[in-house]
C-alpha cells in the first residue's frame, strides 16, 4: 500500500471516528499479507468426536432456560471445543426439546372419540385466521 499525498491518516481516522492505532495495526496487517482479523483465545488442538459430544449433550439435564452440567461438559472439552460453540450446541439441543415437550402438550389423545372426561375452556389462537375456542358441554367437546 503506497502513502496518500492527500490528507493524513490521522485525519481521515477522526473524521471516521476509528482509533488511529487500529487503522495502523489493520494497515500493517495487509503490508505483511497477514489475516486481519483472528478469533480470540487459545486454538483447539484436541481432536474429539462430534457424536460423543452430541450425545453427551443429548443427556443433560435441561430446563427451559439452562441445562444442568454444563460447566462439567466444557471442562471436559475445554481443549476441542470453545465455550461459545459448546453454549449454541446446548441451547439448539435445549430449544429441540423445548419444543417436542410443546408439541406434546397440544396433543390429545382420545380414549372414546368426541368425549371428554373434564376439559375447561380453552382458546386456541391459529394467527391470521382468528380464534377457535372449545369448551366442555356434557362430556362432549363442542366448538363455540
Amino acid at each position: 500500500m503506497k502513502e496518500r499525498t492527500g490528507m493524513p491518516y490521522g485525519m481521515i481516522c477522526k473524521t471516521l471516528q476509528l482509533p488511529l492505532a487500529s487503522f495502523n495495526r489493520w494497515r500493517c496487517r495487509i503490508q505483511g499479507n497477514v489475516v486481519l482479523i483472528n478469533r480470540p483465545g487459545p486454538k483447539k488442538v484436541e481432536p474429539f468426536g462430534p457424536s460423543v459430544l452430541d450425545t453427551e449433550i443429548q443427556l443433560l439435564d435441561h430446563g427451559v432456560k439452562r441445562s444442568a452440567g454444563t460447566t462439567a461438559l466444557y471442562r471436559r472439552y475445554c481443549l476441542s471445543v470453545s465455550r461459545l460453540e459448546l453454549g449454541w450446541m446446548v441451547e439448539r439441543v435445549r430449544q429441540d426439546l423445548e419444543a417436542d415437550r410443546r408439541k406434546q402438550m397440544r396433543r390429545i389423545e382420545w380414549l372414546t372419540p368426541g368425549a371428554v372426561w373434564a376439559m375447561d375452556f380453552t382458546e386456541y389462537d391459529l394467527g391470521m385466521t382468528g380464534k377457535i375456542g372449545l369448551e366442555n358441554c356434557n362430556g362432549v367437546l363442542a366448538p363455540i
